[in-house]
C-alpha cells in the first residue's frame, strides 16, 4: 500500500464527509453543522483545487448534487427528506456544493480577467 502525503485540504475533504455522517446520524442543531460544513467545503476549494482540476472538480460536484437531489426528490420516497439518510445527503450536498461554488467563482473569475 503507498503512503501518501495528507495535507490539511485533504483532511477537510474527509472532514465533510465525517461531519456530514455525524450530523445526521445524532441530534444535533443543523446550523452549526451546515457552517462546519461550509468552512470545510471552503478550504477544500481553496486549498486543495488546482487550475487544471477546476473543470473535473466541477463536473464531478454538479453530478454528485444532481444524484442525491434526485434521490430527495423521488415522490415514494417522499419522507425520506426527514430522514438520517435524507440528512446526510443534505449536509453532502452542503459541504460540497460550496466547494463547488467557489471554484466555480474562481473560474468564472479568470475567464473574465483573461479577455
Amino acid at each position: 500500500m503507498k503512503k501518501g502525503k495528507y495535507d490539511l485540504a485533504t483532511i477537510f475533504f474527509v472532514g465533510i464527509i465525517i461531519i456530514a455522517i455525524i450530523g445526521a446520524a445524532l441530534p444535533m442543531n443543523r446550523t452549526i453543522v451546515w457552517l462546519m460544513l461550509g468552512i470545510c467545503g471552503a478550504i477544500v476549494a481553496v486549498q486543495n483545487i488546482q487550475v487544471k482540476e477546476e473543470n473535473s472538480f466541477l463536473i464531478a460536484t454538479s453530478a454528485l448534487i444532481i444524484i442525491l437531489m434526485a434521490f430527495l426528490l423521488i415522490p415514494e420516497t417522499g419522507s425520506m427528506f426527514y430522514s438520517p439518510i435524507g440528512t446526510l445527503f443534505i449536509n453532502l450536498i452542503i459541504g460540497f456544493g460550496i466547494a463547488g461554488f467557489i471554484v466555480a467563482l474562481g473560474l468564472i473569475s479568470r475567464l473574465g480577467l483573461e479577455k
